[in-house]
């Protein structure tokens, strides 16, 4: 039967949760256990989402990874940003709203891809603390970001560009 699967595979992740959790804690107290058992729980469960969702189809290419490089530098540029704000607001500065904005996206007919490509860009851009994904818009080919301090990126290579 097919529960009897979801119901070992569920035991099997949830057992293996527990004693990584049990071993990571080097502990025995009664709060610790309590806690194992419910991340353990949480951990079987997410694991069994997914597992029953089936293989994730994404194709990514070698040549997203050109702006990997630029990263570290935009986060420690974007580190300043969002300091220089706390900074001014907490000198009683007017506080200013981010910013949404919608950011246009090249056209990628394969959902595989595309797919792996809105994986890469959430998880390229959202590094950076000064600005994260929001969603994207597939049929119209854009992506929807937030920005502490507003920079107006109105492509990728905004975004990705020193």
């Amino acid at each position: 039967m097919a529960w009897r699967r979801v119901v070992t595979a569920w035991l099997s992740v949830w057992t293996a949760c527990f004693l990584l959790w049990m071993l990571l804690t080097s502990t025995v107290d009664h709060s610790e256990l309590i806690a194992g058992i419910g991340a353990a729980a949480i951990a079987a469960t997410g694991f069994e989402v997914v597992r029953q969702h089936g293989e994730p189809r994404a194709r990514p290419q070698w040549g997203w990874l050109k702006p990997v490089p630029r990263i570290p530098l935009l986060v420690a540029r974007d580190t300043v940003v969002v300091f220089r704000e706390l900074a001014r607001q907490l000198a009683g500065g007017r506080r200013r709203p981010g910013r949404l904005h919608i950011v246009s996206l090249p056209d990628v007919p394969d959902e595989s891809e595309r797919n792996a490509r809105f994986l890469f860009l959430t998880v390229g851009v959202s590094m950076s603390p000064n600005t994260y994904v929001i969603g994207f818009e597939p049929e119209r080919g854009e992506m929807l970001v937030h920005q502490l301090a507003p920079r107006r990126p109105s492509s990728l290579v905004d975004l990705f560009s020193w």
